[in-house]
């Protein structure tokens, strides 16, 4: 909580290590962010979650993204009773609730793929799920520490400029979106988003089974 990180990264050419939760009774993330990420060429890692329940709340983020030309990671959620998504962060409302799959920043790299399996599925008050190509949502500032724009065009938190980690130039054709593939009992989508959108390239899919 309060703003912490946990990341697994690359910054070359390999792939960035795996996030594994699993035999968990509940996965609570509440304004702060687990994260799998790709900088460059490689690929983000992949994050799987086996638990009972998840519950993002407040800006609470898992997010499996690229900035550079590798590919984003796939993130597989897993919860035996529900998955609740709610809310944004306290202090702004800007930040939603939310799992993500997605390129950041313009990044050519391809969005990821989100696997959820889940008897409850709950979106709401501004969270969201995403596998999108993303605009300067996220950014690496010059320490090498995610942080989050205060919008779509703005500066980071601390008023630092947003950056790019592929340098000034990024290329023009934009990237493709992922992939949800949802199986759920029942979903409830109240003032909330899901997303498999690029803004220059192609979109991706939603597949949604309820039973």
């Amino acid at each position: 909580t309060n703003g912490a990180i946990l990341q697994t990264a690359t910054f070359g050419t390999k792939t960035g290590g795996d996030i594994t939760v699993r035999d968990a009774s509940l996965v609570h993330v509440e304004d702060s962010i687990l994260n799998s990420s790709g900088y460059r060429d490689g690929n983000a890692g992949n994050i799987t979650i086996e638990t009972e329940r998840l519950l993002a709340q407040n800006g609470g983020e898992i997010l499996a993204i690229t900035f550079g030309s590798g590919n984003a990671g796939r993130l597989r959620i897993n919860a035996n009773e529900s998955i609740i998504l709610e809310g944004r962060s306290r202090s702004d409302h800007r930040f939603p609730s939310g799992l993500l799959a997605s390129t950041q920043n313009d990044a050519p790299g391809e969005g990821g793929n989100l696997d959820i399996r889940t008897p409850r599925l709950v979106i709401r008050d501004g969270a969201k799920l995403s596998v999108s190509a993303e605009t300067n949502i996220l950014q690496l500032s010059e320490d090498n520490t995610l942080t989050r724009h205060r919008d779509l065009g703005g500066q980071g938190r601390n008023n630092s400029p947003a950056l790019n980690p592929l340098g000034e130039s990024m290329l023009e054709e934009g990237a493709i979106a992922g992939t949800i593939d949802a199986r759920v009992g029942w979903l409830i989508l109240e003032q909330g988003e899901v997303q498999a959108t690029s803004a220059r390239g192609e979109g991706g899919n939603i597949n949604l089974a309820i039973a």
